[in-house]
């Protein structure tokens, strides 16, 4: 086997292979598990930090420290495997911390989305009976309209009573619905709450709150391909596009 012949060569070798891990780790956050807007709202860039520290610092640095070519080649074999145990297990760890952070369901609650990661669902008979994807999160409404009809309270009241009582109405697992993939279905839908309007987004998506464990802000959805293309943290330069009604 052909080895560097001095450290700063080995060091920029296996920090090249280290790359090219990296982009394919980050090619499967950024399209999958942290799509679009996502990756910005509910933690995704925070993820990838660890696997930058862990794949393109730790690694590198060890075999910079290390390399010498001057050992034999045996002990120099031996410590560039271990180097390479290290490293895996520690991408490993990251890696596995970054896909169970992930978004699993992002559900809309009268006015606004709200990002939850797997623990955020918990061990409820009505997560388990939910139809999560193992690699992109899917996209829900809570039908407060069941509660409404059994109550017959308004849906601005149950809110209320669930705000009061400290709950949140985006855990009730079994009011889950898949969000329609029609416009006109969803404009619905967001016509029910106090809808936004952002000059930065286009007119072929919604602004609508987005509420993360990480972030707080508005998105802009766009229905046809069930994608937060946009996201912007705070509540800067929006107006009510419900105002006139």
């Amino acid at each position: 086997m052909h080895m560097p012949k001095n450290r700063w060569l080995a060091f920029l070798s296996h920090l090249g292979i280290s790359l090219l891990i990296f982009l394919a780790l980050l090619l499967l956050i950024v399209f999958f598990w942290y799509p679009g807007a996502l990756f910005t709202a509910a933690g995704g860039w925070a993820g990838t930090r660890i696997i930058i520290g862990v794949d393109l610092v730790i690694g590198p640095l060890l075999t910079l420290v290390v390399y010498d070519i001057a050992k034999s080649r045996p002990v120099l074999f031996r410590d560039l495997t271990i180097i390479a145990l290290v490293q895996l297990s520690c991408l490993a760890a990251g890696t596995y911390i970054v896909y169970h952070e992930r978004p699993v369901a992002v559900i809309y609650v009268y006015d606004r989305f709200y990002v939850s990661k797997l623990a955020d669902l918990g061990e409820t008979e009505e997560g388990r009976e939910l139809e999560l994807s193992p690699m992109t999160p899917k996209v829900f409404y809570s039908d407060i309209g069941r509660l409404a009809d059994e109550s017959g309270a308004s849906p601005e009241a149950i809110i209320r009573l669930y705000d009061l009582a400290g709950k949140s109405l985006a855990a009730r697992t079994d009011l889950y619905a898949p969000f329609p993939k029609q416009r006109a279905e969803a404009a619905a839908l967001f016509e029910d709450g106090d809808r936004l309007e952002y000059p930065g987004h286009g007119g072929d998506c919604f602004t609508i709150k987005l509420v993360s464990t990480y972030e707080t802000g508005i998105a802009c959805y766009d229905v046809e391909a069930g994608l937060f293309r946009q996201f912007v943290r705070g509540e800067l330069n929006m107006r009510s596009a419900n105002a006139d009604r």
